[in-house]
């Protein structure tokens, strides 16, 4: 008997894994024949994730449709890392996809275990679309990672000019420090060396004589980097 009930889990962790890979390669029709046979569309394959996890990264509308239809879990998080559907469908750049995964109730604040948010990740990448869209539906620019970091910081570190714009358009704070680091964004730009996002931090009132934990300063960082 014991055999035989590792047998049928182990023909049944092959079916979800079956149904994994039909979901990331958008093969609705086998999707279908999977959940009809009984496979549970919540299903975690061997690293954490669902089958909406899968659709999500790949921006498989119909089949990421289909599956919310037979009960996924929109909010469902990543066993390991703590990231959702939408923490996919962000980091990957499907606009439409995450349009979806909001209006059928997924949390726009909802965090990995880092703390980062989907604005966080969107922000750090530079998807101005992607950042427009999660402002328009609420998103907080005060968010906060596990570290204190904010979508600014995220923005200015990476020299996306035109993100750091927007999220200063829309409230965030040139003033707010990294709760591990003490590093304002300004600190953030001027250790990287992006210089147009280093100017537009000041014209919004960044302090140039912030000083981190360590005590230094945005221009002790651009020297300590030769920027």
């Amino acid at each position: 008997m014991l055999r035989v009930a590792l047998l049928l889990a182990a023909a049944a962790s092959a079916a979800a894994t079956d149904l994994h890979h039909a979901a990331r390669a958008g093969d609705l029709e086998r999707v279908k024949a999977l959940l009809a046979s009984g496979v549970d569309v919540n299903q975690r394959d061997v690293l954490g994730g669902t089958a909406l996890h899968d659709a999500a990264w790949s921006g498989e509308r119909a089949i990421v449709e289909y599956l919310i239809a037979r009960g996924a879990d929109v909010g469902a998080k990543h066993s390991e890392a703590g990231s959702t559907p939408l923490h996919y469908a962000v980091i990957t750049n499907h606009v439409e996809i995450v349009t979806l995964l909001l209006e059928r109730g997924a949390d726009i604040d909802a965090r990995y275990r880092s703390g980062s948010s989907a604005l966080h990740l969107a922000a750090n990448r530079g998807y101005r679309p992607m950042v427009e869209l999660l402002l328009a539906r609420g998103a907080s620019v005060h968010v906060k990672d596990a570290a204190g970091g904010t979508p600014l910081d995220e923005a200015a570190w990476k020299g996306h000019a035109e993100i750091v714009k927007l999220l200063i358009s829309r409230g965030a704070s040139v003033q707010v420090r990294n709760q591990d680091s003490g590093e304002t964004p300004l600190h953030e730009a001027a250790v990287k060396g992006h210089p147009e996002v280093v100017a537009i931090l000041l014209d919004a009132g960044a302090d140039p004589n912030a000083r981190d934990n360590s005590g230094a300063t945005p221009l002790d960082e651009a020297l300590r980097y030769r920027h």
